[in-house]
């Protein structure tokens, strides 16, 4: 007997009638690029409103100039920003080096941009050999999974040994060796993400100990 009808079984037993129990409904393609387009549009509107209100309250969204004294602003980025092109100064921001953005912003709005660096370091570099190497460990199991189960670790075959009802073998033949390839691959991510923290840690301690050395 299959685990889902013993389950089944048990659960007729003891609740005293039978419960409406289905399995896991796969998302559809369609689910996906509709929730793609939802994220983009909401994503652009939130854009759009950022344009706007740049514009209309430079009080908030350029503060540094209207609510310091000149003596303690910091001092202004080499790169001169287009603030009345739309969307212009994207190519400005990212042209900043981050030496400027040190001095120009302070160490901890700089040490939270790096951190905001390294988790899409980190994202990028996972989802992409993640997608590669995962996926087509995945991919090319015979589970017998349909959809996107196809891409996950549910595709990986198990030993199942026990007989359907009608008394017929259904085993399958396990394919466990694939399971060492997570396996590596999770250690392979830690790592990497320890030495990224840990480079983020040194650089963190010269800035620190510079600035008190300096007072």
């Amino acid at each position: 007997m299959a685990h889902s009808d013993l389950l089944l079984h048990e659960i007729e037993r003891f609740g005293g009638k039978q419960h409406n129990i289905s399995g896991i409904s796969d998302v559809t393609v369609e689910a996906v690029v509709l929730s793609f387009y939802l994220n983009s549009l909401l994503f652009t509107i939130l854009l759009v409103f950022f344009e706007v209100l740049r514009r209309w309250l430079p009080t908030i969204y350029n503060g540094a100039l209207y609510h310091k004294d000149p003596g303690t602003q910091e001092p202004k980025l080499d790169t001169s920003f287009n603030l009345h092109g739309l969307f212009g100064w994207w190519i400005d921001v990212w042209k900043v080096p981050w030496h400027r953005v040190l001095q120009c912003c302070g160490l901890d709005a700089y040490m939270y941009l790096r951190y905001i660096r390294l988790c899409g370091r980190l994202t990028m570099v996972s989802a992409f050999w993640g997608t590669i190497v995962l996926g087509t460990v995945y991919y090319t199991a015979d589970g017998g999974e349909k959809g996107w189960y196809v891409f996950t670790m549910k595709n990986i075959p198990g030993d199942d040994s026990g007989d359907d009802d009608d008394g017929n073998d259904d085993r399958v033949k396990s394919d466990g060796r694939r399971l060492w390839v997570p396996v590596v691959f999770c250690y392979l991510m830690t790592l990497y993400t320890f030495y990224l923290v840990k480079e983020e840690y040194k650089h963190y301690v010269e800035l620190r100990m510079e600035w008190l050395a300096k007072g």
